[in-house]
């Protein structure tokens, strides 16, 4: 027997005896502490797991994997391409398989295995600081080791003055947040924090009647379990009816601003129904958010910008809403709007001349470690439902004869949908409900939002239909042309985002699509990034029935609130002078989706403050239609920036219930 086969013959007897040298020493308690070995053991295990060794088998085979860098793809890409299927495709996370050194702990109260040893064994290397290192028991508690705000990043936060500007104004809970928050001498730690796992609520009412209200109070509570003296936290409370699911009302929340929150939930059907309370952000996450948005450039976004120079050659260059911290005066040139002097400018290209946009295409997204990033984690803080919430309440009938379909009735909203605003009411708080799901359908507050298939195709016969906005807008184009019938232009579309032409011979129905203007975060020409108030500007008396849908929204995430906010004045200008010069048209604005991807804001207050600031602005237009959305899918559980089939016909049936009131 030569040298090499008795190598091979001895290896699986070293595996036995360092596993019947675990068995002797398992019970050696006095050596070796069971949670500093566990700990090596859990950190040993994790390595194991990173470079991919789940089992013996795998140790033959283990080869070190490069890192790929990611490379986005230039090619212009469609955003709704997974909006073709009726529900969206559901993976499920594989399950690791139990690895080898787990069999052994699972046989022994202590391991005593150490890293070095193993790691000689399987001929792995081990970073030498990375095995001193222990992995922390998971728990609840308040023991995650977020690194705390600097006290140096925290007084340049509150340079950057977050409770100045106009939006402020719709927010005095959040004022009076910021104002408790720039007051103590430190920015909390995480343990400071709210914490869903120890924040309490209480209702005293657990029988009521249908048609009334149930109150509940929310008490605000951190890790150590000490009762919060501020507010600013963003709650979602939900009654759901567990007997039917996906049943649900929205509740609305007052904020008291000293740690403890009221909530209210309308009453629409009867039996039993369950309160869910859920913590979306805590008041430190809203403070970082905002100072993270009080900035008027998206300094970790680049957007590749070309243009032709004079010698007919292609250049390229870094585009934002201000480069004055970039770059020097010298080396910008301006494209902001030439009306109205909304900014856009763009660094000098190589030649160093200043020529119109050629066209916008890669976009890039900077991974940096910015102040605060710690505290933004879903797993522990954010959309966490509070441990103790969930109770159920009993809602009784109006009368012992009446069926839970008859009290249903009692809601008015028998009312045939309108787009004369001064019959219906749209709340500024976008929590309050404005409908509820019943028996699977959303039922709204307002009026019948109940509209047949025949009738979304012959209320818009011979009419003019013109859709602006994002790529969730573009959803809402895409369908109204189903519906009708229609079919796009025959024009080749390099861009999602560039201008869409559609019509349908059956209904004689002329569709129209633009986007918004900057910042627009899509591919193309300058074409594909009008403004809305001009797009606006240009629709002129066809002499058939004008309709103009639009909303926006996500790409203002990253930017100070002020800029969306002056951007929805100037539309609102537009829509004006669009009702002088065709007086019968009809405007819908479309609301914001209750969550955006993580992307295009740090936290979920972000579009919420936007949906108010939106809201308010439009709610009181006469013959302009505000179409909520938020509270409809903060039911349904919308988690995704576009919604998913069942959500965007329940979305469909409510605009269509506007437009075809008729």
């Amino acid at each position: 027997m030569n040298k090499e086969q008795l190598v091979r013959l001895l290896l699986p007897l070293n595996a036995l005896v360092i596993i019947l040298f675990v068995y002797i020493n398992s019970d050696m308690d006095m050596m070796h502490s069971e949670e500093s070995v566990n700990d090596k053991y859990m950190h040993f295990e994790t390595i194991l797991s990173a470079k991919g060794i789940r089992s013996v088998e795998d140790i033959g085979s283990f080869k070190k994997k490069k890192s790929k860098k990611f490379h986005e793809n230039d090619n212009f890409s469609d955003p709704l391409k997974h909006l073709q299927n009726d529900s969206p495709k559901k993976h499920k996370k594989s399950q690791p398989s139990e690895s080898f050194l787990s069999k052994i702990k699972a046989k022994s109260r202590v391991s005593i295995v150490n890293g070095a040893e193993v790691s000689k064994f399987l001929g792995i290397r081990i970073d030498a600081k990375l095995t001193e290192t222990k992995t922390k028991k998971k728990s609840n508690e308040a023991k995650h080791h977020v690194p705390r705000l600097s006290d140096e990043d925290f007084n340049k936060f509150k340079q950057l003055h977050v409770r100045n500007g106009e939006w402020i104004r719709l927010f005095p809970h959040i004022l009076k947040s910021i104002e408790s928050i720039e007051a103590l001498d430190h920015f909390p730690t995480f343990e400071e924090t709210t914490s869903a796992d120890h924040s309490i609520v209480t209702c005293r009412q657990r029988e009521v009647t249908f048609g009334e209200t149930v109150k509940l109070h929310i008490q605000a509570r951190d890790y150590t379990n000490k009762e919060k003296r501020y507010g600013g936290d963003y709650f979602r409370v939900i009654l759901q009816r567990p007997s039917f699911e996906g049943d649900g009302v929205s509740c609305t929340i007052t904020d008291n601003t000293d740690g403890t929150y009221e909530a209210e939930c309308p009453l629409v059907w009867t039996g039993k129904a369950r309160v869910t309370v859920t913590m979306v952000n805590p008041s430190e996450v809203t403070y970082i958010s905002m100072a993270r948005t009080n900035a008027h450039s998206e300094a970790y976004l680049t957007m590749k910008t070309s243009f032709i120079n004079s010698k007919g050659e292609t250049e390229y260059a870094i585009c934002d809403m201000d480069l004055s911290n970039r770059f020097k005066k010298s080396e910008i040139c301006d494209h902001s709007h030439p009306k109205t002097g909304e900014p856009w400018f763009c660094a000098k290209p190589p030649s160093g001349e200043c020529n119109p946009i050629a066209s916008q295409g890669h976009r890039k997204f900077e991974k940096k470690i910015l102040p605060g990033d710690k505290y933004f984690n879903r797993k522990l803080n954010s959309d966490k439902e509070i441990g103790k919430s969930g109770f159920t309440i009993s809602i009784a009938k109006i009368t012992t004869t009446s069926n839970d379909d008859d009290n249903s009735k009692h809601v008015p909203n028998q009312l045939p949908c309108s787009y004369n605003k001064r019959e219906l009411h749209v709340p500024l708080n976008p929590a309050e409900a404005t409908g509820y799901i019943h028996q699977g359908k959303w039922k709204s507050l307002e009026c019948n939002n109940t509209v047949t298939d025949q009738k979304w195709t012959t209320c818009l016969n011979r009419s003019a239909i013109h859709v602006m906005g994002d790529s969730t807008i573009l959803a809402f184009y895409r369908a109204i042309l189903i519906r009708v019938h229609g079919r796009p232009g025959v024009d080749r579309i390099i861009s999602w985002a560039k201008p869409h032409e559609g019509f349908s011979n059956r209904t004689d129905t002329i569709l129209h699509f633009t986007s918004h203007g900057h910042p627009f975060h899509a591919e193309g020409p300058p074409e594909a990034r009008m403004y809305i108030y001009d797009a606006l500007d240009k629709i002129v008396d066809v002499g058939r029935p004008t309709y103009v849908v639009f909303g926006l929204g996500v790409h203002f995430g990253r930017l100070h609130p002020d800029i969306y906010l002056k951007r929805v004045k100037y539309i609102k200008r537009s829509v004006l002078r669009l009702r002088k010069r065709v007086p019968d048209v009809k405007i819908f604005i479309l609301g914001l989706h209750s969550n955006w991807p993580w992307i295009f804001q740090p936290s979920s207050f972000v579009p919420y403050r936007h949906e108010v600031l939106l809201r308010n602005e439009f709610r009181k237009s006469e013959n302009v239609t505000f179409v909520p959305f938020w509270d409809m899918l903060e039911i349904l559980g919308n988690k995704a920036p576009h919604p998913d089939g069942k959500s965007f016909d329940q979305e469909l049936e409510l605009l269509f219930s506007y437009m075809c009131k008729n």
